[in-house]
């Protein structure tokens, strides 16, 4: 049975996409995503 990654995890993903693109704009608005959703918990050091 295949793990299916949260949002956070999918949003950081494709953040780590993005930057490697060299799209920042992107990356930008999937790390804020990831931001909005966590209110009470701090960002990882991968985040």
């Amino acid at each position: 049975m295949a793990v299916t990654p949260s949002a956070r995890e999918e949003n950081v993903y494709m953040a780590k996409l993005s930057k490697q693109a060299q799209r920042y704009e992107e990356m930008v608005e999937f790390m804020e995503k990831v931001s909005a959703v966590v209110e009470i918990e701090e960002l990882t050091v991968k985040e």
